[in-house]
């Protein structure tokens, strides 16, 4: 059996490496400019700054609420609480059982049995969050 020379092989994989390289660039070369499916796309050669410009992405945030409570959250019969919120990034805000409020504020309630209300931020894009604030109401027996 014939023995290969040792540069003979060295060739081979080179040859073979490169033909690699090839199919590579030729994949990556069809691709430039064109968004994966993370929505980056492939720069060109020569750099990044030869890309095509990309279409703005929908960034829409969503609305937070920063706070939400009653204050006190525990109450006698008759009594008042004050609810308090704060929302960021939103378009509109309304509490269950009164109805569309501003952005952030206050208002004083009279609840007449335990009540949570439920505050609900929309955003742009009608995205919405939701928050709970909830009051105990502690009903005194009545003394005869």
């Amino acid at each position: 059996m014939k023995s290969r020379h040792p540069r003979s092989r060295s060739w081979f994989s080179a040859l073979v490496l490169g033909a690699i390289l090839i199919v590579l660039i030729g994949c990556a070369a069809s691709n430039v400019g064109k968004p994966d499916s993370y929505g980056a796309s492939v720069p060109p050669p020569g750099g990044p700054g030869l890309s095509a410009p990309m279409e703005p992405s929908s960034s829409a945030s969503l609305p937070k609420i920063v706070t939400f409570r009653a204050e006190p959250p525990h109450i006698e019969a008759g009594g008042t609480t004050r609810l308090i919120w704060e929302t960021n990034d939103a378009t509109s805000v309304s509490i269950s059982g009164i109805g569309s409020v501003p952005l952030s504020g206050s208002t004083v309630v009279i609840p007449k049995r335990n009540t949570t209300y439920v505050l609900t931020a929309t955003g742009t894009a009608g995205s919405t969050v939701t928050g709970e604030a909830r009051v105990k109401v502690t009903v005194m027996p009545e003394l005869k």
